[in-house]
């Protein structure tokens, strides 16, 4: 018999569908383990799908097509051609779009469906995405790339909506993007402390600050400068005025996140000089400074922080391990252990991001892999791998159905989040 290539469950946990190299695709019901439907297909299968509403059975051959095939008819219903390749693909939670990438130039591609028409390109050039943020009315789609390049895109058809061309000599990847709440504005800090400022709606660069390496909104109109000089500094996003200054620091400064409701400011404190605690966390209160707590973490490199939606909780990296933080009572509660085998505190980059719910905590920890882990039962409850090219960069659109990811090949992905 030949060799089974591929296994996929509906995600009913009603069938379960297996294919194999002679182009035969079983449909299983896995209450009484007997197949109901046979499919047969002339190429070799190399990576099956259900539909999200589990109507359809989707098949990714060797040669690059994708058949689809109605479980109710069992008719193939749709075809996608040309250029598809790699062990992937994403369908839209509402089931009218799949994304699937390129095997030409690490682009991908945006089908409707389940006509099989070809929508759009998706691609930051080629070159490695390295942040991205999303609006919050979920409209806009923001990259940054390896080579200091941003686009903003419409995630619903891959529509690149703007291309920002910074008109001072900056140069390095952009590390950081952050709209602000009300989706005007967009921060840019890239891996040599320079940071932009842009106005979303006319591309128009406003700002360029020197000697920021991360940048969050937190209020409308102001954003925070994290810098290596030790010092903090809160400016005015459209005269760039600066209102405050924290400074004295014995730590560098690493990262600095704001709460959504504008009320708290986290930032983390590293280095030799940081006395007898080498890695902190400070949480303070925005409107008078005021210092709140001080949590005590393990050395992490490019450790990230992060505020849940509601503010309750503040999440960073902590060594090999996720740590959340209570922000009314400084309570610490441990998170997901990092076990991952190539996984090295001193050297790998940890992104983290809540669900807009609260409840989940993704994280990257290794470039193939994003694990989500359910915080009330402290538990990892599910992963998304790629063999194709690394995960830089991933958000939650804010209604939660969607996970978008940004790829080392300039593969921008959207994922249906299940509910």
């Amino acid at each position: 018999e030949a060799g089974i290539s591929s296994i996929t469950y509906s995600s009913d946990e009603k069938l379960i569908a297996s294919g194999g190299l002679d182009g035969k695709i079983y449909i299983w019901n896995l209450e009484s383990g007997q197949p109901v439907h046979i499919f047969s297909a002339i190429k070799s299968i190399f990576y099956l799908k259900f539909s999200p509403d589990n109507t359809k059975i989707l098949a990714l051959f060797r040669s690059g097509i994708i058949q689809s095939w109605d479980l109710a008819t069992g008719e193939v219903d749709a075809s996608f051609t040309g250029q598809v390749s790699g062990s992937d693909f994403s369908f839209s939670q509402d089931s009218t779009l799949l994304i699937s990438p390129s095997s030409l130039d690490g682009r991908g591609i945006l089908w409707s469906y389940p006509d099989g028409k070809r929508l759009a390109e998706i691609s930051n050039n080629s070159a490695g995405i390295t942040s991205l943020d999303i609006s919050p009315d979920g409209s806009v789609l923001a990259t940054g790339a390896i080579d200091n390049t941003i686009v903003l895109w419409n995630p619903l058809n891959g529509e690149v909506l703007k291309d920002f061309v910074d008109s001072s000599d900056s140069f390095g990847s952009i590390d950081s993007l952050d709209f602000s709440p009300d989706g005007l504005w967009l921060a840019a800090g890239n891996a040599y402390q320079e940071g932009t400022l842009w106005d979303v709606s006319s591309g128009k660069q406003i700002r360029t600050y020197v000697g920021g390496n991360s940048f969050a909104f937190c209020h409308n109109q102001s954003f925070s400068i994290s810098a290596d000089n030790k010092a903090l500094f809160f400016l005015d996003a459209i005269t760039g005025l600066e209102t405050f200054k924290i400074s004295g620091n014995t730590c560098s400064v690493d990262d600095v996140a704001c709460s959504s409701d504008g009320e708290l400011f986290a930032y983390r404190g590293t280095g030799p000089n940081c006395g007898t605690d080498p890695d902190r966390v400070i949480l303070t209160k925005i409107d008078n400074m005021v210092e709140l707590f001080q949590f005590r973490t393990e050395s992490s490199y490019n450790g990230v922080l992060t505020f849940s939606p509601d503010g309750s909780l503040l999440a960073g990296s902590a060594g090999d391990e996720i740590r959340f933080w209570e922000t009314s009572t400084g309570k610490e509660i441990s998170g997901p252990k990092i076990n991952d085998i190539f996984f090295n505190p001193s050297t790998t980059r940890i992104i983290i991001n809540f669900s807009p719910d609260g409840n989940i905590l993704a994280y990257l920890s290794d470039y193939n892999k994003i694990s989500f882990f359910d915080i009330a039962n402290n538990i990892t409850i599910s992963t998304i791998e790629t063999t194709t090219s690394n995960f830089r960069a991933f958000k939650f659109s804010p209604d939660g159905k969607y996970l978008i990811t940004g790829h080392s090949d300039g593969t921008i992905r959207i994922w249906g989040i299940k509910p």
